[in-house]
């Protein structure tokens, strides 16, 4: 929500275009073409792609743990959490709030900044907070799972308007002697927005989904390394635009479909990008500009 820019998967697909065809042709896993991995076109990309995945699935995680911490400001906090990034204005506040069959329940509006961009959102929040698998009214130190079943609207001032909704489940066994967590999860998110400039409109259906496998990880671990474990994201993408006279967006229709494979092995993470056609792999040291860190890494909270 707060940083997804529509004008970003517009320049993604007509920069590789050419290249991949931002297109759904299949092939067999044999039948690949092996990507270059350091072009240009590649290296935009892999930011672009990770980027959009991570942000559709942390910012929904992250609006929920604010609307948790504002109903509940003396609770314990949770083991699990999204790791909130530093850097961007968020203001939230909670029109309504109601416990109902084992759900918190929000009716919200969030203002998100960042620099010059402003996203305002509105929307219904249910989040179950989970102990061994059952739903707990008082959020605490004792939650190992939560469920989010999210639904909004928003307004951006810089690329337009849209609707989505957010299904997310999480679920974490800690070993308090070790300081060890290990995280499943999974979530689904579809987006559908539209983005008017000038002469240029576009409209965007998107669907995102993360499956998070056994990510085992040290709670409060400096260097903040996944020692093990796997994140997979597919985007399917549907964009029409038509564009003004002499746009680079004139008619631009793309139908295609990206999955991107994160494997993580304590020092490093072995990233593979595929579009059905083509494949690319890169294994990345790491840290905070990583791209595991990128897709949305759950961590302890401080």
């Amino acid at each position: 929500m707060k940083k997804f820019s529509l004008l970003t998967i517009v320049a993604v697909c007509i920069t590789v275009i050419s290249m991949i065809g931002c297109g759904s042709d299949s092939a067999t896993e044999s039948n690949l073409i092996i990507g270059d991995t350091s072009s240009a076109s590649f290296q935009f990309v892999a930011d672009s792609i990770g980027t959009v995945s991570s942000e559709m699935a942390g910012n929904g995680l992250d609006l929920s743990f604010e609307l948790l911490e504002m109903q509940f400001p003396s609770a314990a906090p949770s083991k699990i959490a999204y790791t909130k990034a530093t850097a961007d204005t968020v203001i939230v506040i909670s029109n309504n709030y109601s416990y109902s069959n084992g759900w918190h329940i929000f009716d919200y509006a969030a203002t998100f900044v960042e620099f010059s961009d402003t996203t305002i959102v509105e929307g219904i929040d249910s989040i179950q907070t989970l102990v061994n698998n059952t739903p707990v009214a008082l959020p605490d130190s004792t939650m190992n799972g939560i469920k989010i079943r999210a639904q909004y609207a928003f307004q951006n001032n810089t690329f337009g308007s849209g609707v989505g909704h957010q299904s997310f489940d999480l679920s974490a066994t800690t070993f308090d002697s070790l300081g060890v967590v290990t995280i499943n999860g999974n979530t689904n998110d579809t987006l559908t927005a539209t983005y008017v400039e000038l002469t240029d409109t576009c409209s965007l259906d998107m669907n995102n989904t993360l499956t998070i496998t056994n990510l085992v990880f040290v709670i409060d671990a400096l260097d903040d390394c996944i020692t093990s474990g796997q994140i997979v994201g597919t985007q399917n993408i549907m964009l029409n635009c038509i564009g003004g006279q002499g746009s680079s967006l004139d008619s631009l229709n793309i139908d295609g479909t990206w999955t991107i494979t994160i494997t993580f092995n304590g020092t490093s993470e072995i990233v593979t990008y595929s579009d059905g056609t083509t494949t690319w792999s890169v294994t990345e040291t790491c840290g905070p500009t990583a791209i595991g860190a990128k897709l949305g890494k759950i961590s302890s909270r401080k």
